[in-house]
């Protein structure tokens, strides 16, 4: 999607260093497979500062899909009129032509292919399969770097990317990949059990726990809270009423 776009997949930032609110923002992203717009889409492609202090403390993040409707994303001048340390933030969009709304629909049915697990008795198959050509480009690479006085992040993140590719490559030959088809629009399907409430949803959920818990240790202590619960459960006692 972001080389359909010509976005490139690494972003430019002023920021040298990462805290844990950095990282924990970006393994966010990862999970929820969103973009950060701030250093790699229109007049932001530079990656400038969104406070006063020469920080990124500002952010938008899309889904790749919701890129086709983006046409500009822009930091503009400090401004106290706004706010007394942030920057203000200029994100436009494309005009939603017809097309729009036969796209959503056929994102709503959305194929994620998945790489298959990991079997140490192929480890040798997954070694082969790795590109010894894109291997020793990485190397002529980071000699290159190593002889350098100052590298940048982007060639750093660029240099980490290929590996990636290469690693994920060779595991889509050796493990192969499978096709998962998953509607969005069910992400937050709800009971249509009347009675099903918030209070019986938590009650059913106590009660999994305790059968888990006393699945996998056995001891006493699990077994009382689990007969607790099974006296105790608004679930059961629902389910008995049916």
């Amino acid at each position: 999607m972001l080389d359909d776009l010509n976005i490139p997949r690494t972003r430019n930032n002023p920021d040298k260093v990462v805290n844990c609110y950095g990282r924990k923002f970006l393994e966010f992203c990862k999970n929820n497979k969103v973009f950060i717009l701030n250093g790699r889409v229109g007049q932001d492609v530079i990656g400038r500062p969104t406070s006063r202090s020469n920080s990124v403390i500002d952010y938008i993040i899309c889904t790749s899909h919701f890129l086709r409707c983006v046409s500009n994303f822009e930091i503009l001048e400090f401004s106290k009129l706004f706010s007394d340390v942030h920057s203000p933030l200029k994100l436009s969009f494309n005009r939603v032509n017809p097309t729009f709304e036969l796209l959503t629909t056929e994102l709503s049915y959305q194929e994620e292919n998945k790489i298959g697990k990991w079997k140490f008795e192929q480890v040798n198959d997954f070694k082969n399969n790795i590109d010894e050509d894109k291997i020793r480009n990485v190397i002529d690479e980071l000699s290159v770097y190593s002889n350098q006085e100052n590298v940048t992040k982007y060639e750093i993140n660029t240099a980490v990317t290929n590996i990636t590719d290469i690693l994920i490559d060779s595991a889509k030959a050796t493990f192969g990949t499978q096709t998962f088809n998953r509607n969005m629009l069910n992400c937050n399907k709800k009971h249509n059990k009347q009675w099903y409430n918030f209070d019986c949803k938590k009650a059913k959920k106590e009660l999994r726990k305790a059968q888990r818990m006393y699945k996998h240790y056995g001891s006493n202590l699990f077994k009382e809270r689990l007969r607790h619960c099974i006296s105790g459960t608004q679930y059961l006692r629902m389910l008995e009423t049916i």
